[in-house]
């Protein structure tokens, strides 16, 4: 945990995150530090779960936590690379959605293992999860997963091609 704040500042401010899901929360739990990347791993591994009310949606609450993986690799990125280094996390839902918020070769390259995942849902994940990356495989394996039998990861894959050709189209300026 960092050691400018209390353990108990990142728990209170990470339950936050996952049952409210507040903007406002959200960046309480960021300021508390890089600790809240290792918090986040906890939960990930269920080594500590966060206390949950009852009736509190578990869509409303999964989709919290992918909103909380991304914004903590975008906050501290070389934090969130070490605690995810092992290519294990690469097959995590979680991990992937924080993995897209850090634009770096490496990460890139894992993103892109992703891609040709077995599990159609990670490679949904990867294809959301490249948005904004670049990297000089990137095309060719987006090209290559216009192939895949999922509509859906077919749908994302047109969508990064489509972002990337209107990086590569010249714009017009004198209008």
């Amino acid at each position: 945990m960092d050691a400018a704040q209390p353990e108990s500042a990142h728990e209170s401010r990470f339950a936050a995150v996952i049952v409210e899901g507040t903007d406002q929360a959200i960046a309480a739990w960021i300021a508390a530090g890089p600790g809240g990347v290792y918090r986040l791993r906890q939960e990930l591994t269920r080594e500590r779960r966060v206390s949950i009310p009852e009736g509190t949606s578990d869509r409303f609450m999964l989709d919290n936590l992918r909103v909380a993986a991304h914004e903590a690799a975008r906050a501290f990125p070389d934090e969130f690379l070490t605690a995810f280094a092992d290519s294990r996390w690469d097959e995590d839902p979680f991990a992937c959605a924080g993995f897209g918020a850090i634009r770096r070769p490496k990460v890139t390259e894992r993103l892109l293992r992703t891609l040709r995942a077995e599990d159609h849902w990670l490679r949904i994940d990867a294809a959301v999860a490249l948005r904004g990356h670049q990297h000089p495989d990137l095309k060719a394996a987006l090209e290559a997963a216009l192939e895949d039998p999922d509509y859906l990861v077919r749908y994302h894959v047109e969508e990064r091609l489509a972002e990337i050709a209107a990086q590569a189209t010249p714009r017009d300026t004198e209008r």
